[in-house]
């Protein structure tokens, strides 16, 4: 069964999220109704191992098309990376949010 490795050179994750005030006992918290992830790598690269039943010398031959194209290859993943990443984020960032007030998070300056 082959095995692939993922790696990406320079990458920026950039972060979005979008809340609102929510007001509980007193307090006020923060809801995140989205958060959104960005990846922006400067380049990837692309291995898969155990490809054609082990043949080395198709498999290094394939390895070299897709790090050749990897950026085409990337950003057919990208879009689901993305989405998983940013539900998971948005999950824990309420998680947080929702225990803690907004003031304890973010004191204000006296």
């Amino acid at each position: 069964m082959p095995s692939s490795i993922l790696f990406s050179v320079n990458l920026v994750v950039k972060h979005e999220l979008i809340g609102e005030p929510v007001e509980r006992d007193g307090h006020t918290y923060m809801r995140m109704r989205d958060y959104r992830v960005k990846f922006v790598p400067k380049r990837v690269l692309l291995h898969f191992s155990n490809l054609f039943n082990g043949d080395k010398r198709l498999g290094d031959q394939m390895n070299l098309f897709l790090n050749e194209n990897s950026d085409l290859v990337f950003n057919e993943l990208k879009e689901s990376y993305e989405k998983s990443l940013s539900s998971v984020f948005q999950d824990v960032t309420n998680k947080i949010f929702n225990s803690v007030p907004m003031n304890k998070i973010f004191p204000e300056d006296e």
